[in-house]
């Protein structure tokens, strides 16, 4: 199917039963991402399945908590994904129009960077928002 699955048919003890496995002889337009750390605070995990409309920070961008990282589409609505910690963008794995599934790391944050760069007195009034322009809205929870 489209996103590189193969249907299964099998029985068991008579009864006809089915699953979907992944198709390693069709990789073509699949890509695996890397899986967010559910553990670390700074693993930042798309929510659900869709496609990335606007990344708002890069890395070495410093964040404070909820800042605006993504912006997914799903299903016709846009979600926010923000920080759930205050920190330094170690990484970011996604890029505008990349597909994702829920799950997926879109952006790593190091919570350690800030405290060891500011002693531990950080504010978020001090800390760069990563905001793309003048025209982005302040961070959301959502």
């Amino acid at each position: 199917d489209e996103d590189g699955n193969k249907q299964v048919f099998f029985d068991i003890n008579g009864v006809p039963l089915s699953i979907s496995v992944p198709d390693k002889s069709s990789t073509e337009g699949v890509v695996a991402r890397e899986k967010a750390d559910k553990l670390n605070m700074g693993s930042v995990g798309a929510p659900m399945p869709g496609q990335v409309l606007s990344v708002k920070v890069s890395e070495g961008t410093r964040v404070a908590k909820d800042t605006n990282l993504v912006v997914l589409s799903a299903m016709k609505m846009e979600t926010k994904v923000t920080a759930p910690v205050t920190g330094l963008v170690k990484r970011v794995l996604v890029r505008d129009g990349d597909q994702v599934q829920g799950g997926d790391l879109l952006v790593e944050i190091d919570e350690s960077a800030v405290e060891e760069s500011s002693k531990g007195s950080a504010s978020p009034g001090e800390l760069n928002p990563g905001y793309g322009s003048s025209l982005d809205e302040p961070p959301m929870r959502v």
